[in-house]
């Protein structure tokens, strides 16, 4: 018989304990994540196209489960929200970066399916068109939604930068930068799994 497994995640309580949050001034709400036992715990990231940010972040948090001590399964999958840029390749500033740095991203991006919704047990927003993708099909959601940005320090920026809307002549440095506030984010809700079974 399986049991139902109830976690809770507290945003920063790793590195980043002294953020609050920004919109109330106190620390950001508990996150209940409930799945059967043995069910791997199912992490979905959403940007807007897929082809950069959310790849990136899953790529990373992997990185950090693959070296870490949490017990139990993960499932991190990354996807756009908008139709039209389904099975685009990957932003090729991003990968190339990336890559630099020991990350292999996906070859194309995938379009968010009502079923990746439905099964995810956390999802993550990364920027404002996917926070409100997800206000706009709280239906289809059983799981916990929060922005990426609840896991970053105090004094980032409200919702993660676009690159597309940001490039300048030094890509490397811009996309640099993007990557450490990705790992970051990361590395703060990588702290906040107490535990899996």
């Amino acid at each position: 018989m399986k049991f139902s497994v109830t976690e809770t995640i507290w945003g920063g309580v790793g590195r980043n304990s002294n953020r609050k949050k920004r919109d109330t001034g106190t620390f950001p709400p508990k996150i209940t994540v409930q799945r059967s036992e043995g069910e791997p715990f199912n992490i979905l990231f959403l940007s807007k196209r897929g082809v950069s940010r959310a790849p990136m972040a899953r790529e990373a948090l992997r990185s950090l489960v693959r070296q870490g001590t949490l017990r139990g399964i993960f499932r991190i999958t990354c996807r756009g929200i908008r139709p039209e840029y389904d099975q685009c390749a990957i932003d090729l500033r991003m990968r190339e970066v990336s890559r630099n740095q020991n990350y292999v991203l996906p070859e194309f991006s995938k379009f968010v399916q009502d079923k990746d919704l439905e099964e995810a047990h956390l999802i993550l927003t990364m920027g404002r068109e996917s926070e409100s993708f997800v206000g706009e099909n709280k239906e289809k959601i059983s799981g916990a939604t929060r922005p990426f940005e609840h896991f970053l320090p105090a004094g980032s920026d409200p919702h993660m930068p676009d690159p597309f809307l940001q490039r300048s002549e030094d890509y490397e440095s811009h996309y640099t930068k993007l990557i450490a506030q990705i790992e970051q984010g990361c590395q703060d809700l990588f702290d906040s799994i107490p535990f899996l079974s």
